[in-house]
């Protein structure tokens, strides 16, 4: 009904996200995967109905890797990792599986992960972890850590889908000195330049060996914009 009512209002996409938000959580997933699978080819059956578009979002959050208690920055880095073997092999189902829907407009990593790049906290370990403490160098999110995973989840998407289509990071719009604080550079962490920002911009939306991500994502609050200057 709620999709349908999105038709009936001429929305052309939502976007939503495609797996749990909390590690303790995919047990939905795991444990009723069959269910799991029957209600989203119902939504994509639905939406190809109502002719209304889905962005598919990924990972939105590190539960995938508090799942298998490994680090938030290191599985993403490690293609040897239990976090990227999974998030590898559901990303290549679920785009194979949806390949030919024309309700599917953008495959999509996550949500706003360049907000935790460099700045962002470490967070609390879920109950259950056998690590002592989160840590700098296994926890901290940096943009070379999503540009590699990136870089490595766009060659999974492009072996399974031909059309090509959109594909995105989910990431909010660039801080004013994010590029400077990426790479180090004291004289653009308080405020990066253009130039700057079409770098940092390049670089959180890389090119695989085989494609590349192709469209760009900023998510503009209220209040940020107008702060934003020299980003139109």
């Amino acid at each position: 009904d709620t999709i349908n009512l999105l038709g009936e209002y001429n929305t052309r996409a939502f976007r939503f996200s495609l797996m749990p938000f909390y590690a303790r959580h995919y047990s939905s997933f795991t444990d009723y995967y069959g269910s799991y699978i029957q209600y989203l080819d119902e939504c994509v059956n639905a939406c190809e109905k109502a002719g209304v578009g889905m962005i598919v979002s990924f990972y939105w959050t590190s539960a995938i890797q508090d799942l298998y208690d490994e680090g938030t920055a290191i599985a993403l880095r490690d293609p040897e990792s239990k976090t990227w073997d999974l998030m590898a092999r559901y990303t290549a189902f679920i785009v194979d599986r949806y390949k030919n829907s024309p309700a599917l407009f953008v495959w999509e990593f996550g949500n706003e992960y360049n907000l935790a790049c460099e700045v962002g906290g470490l967070g609390d370990l879920p109950a259950w972890s056998k690590r002592p403490s989160r840590t700098e160098e296994e926890d901290k999110m940096t943009a070379q850590t999503c540009n590699a995973v990136y870089k490595r989840w766009v060659d999974v998407i492009y072996d399974n889908d031909p059309s090509h289509r959109l594909i995105a990071n989910g990431d909010a719009v660039y801080r004013t000195g994010q590029n400077g604080q990426a790479f180090k550079d004291q004289a653009s962490s308080g405020g990066d330049t253009k130039d700057n920002q079409y770098h940092i911009a390049n670089f959180l939306n890389p090119e695989g060996e085989k494609g590349e991500m192709n469209a760009i994502s900023w998510h503009v609050y209220a209040g940020v914009a107008s702060n934003q200057e020299g980003r139109e």
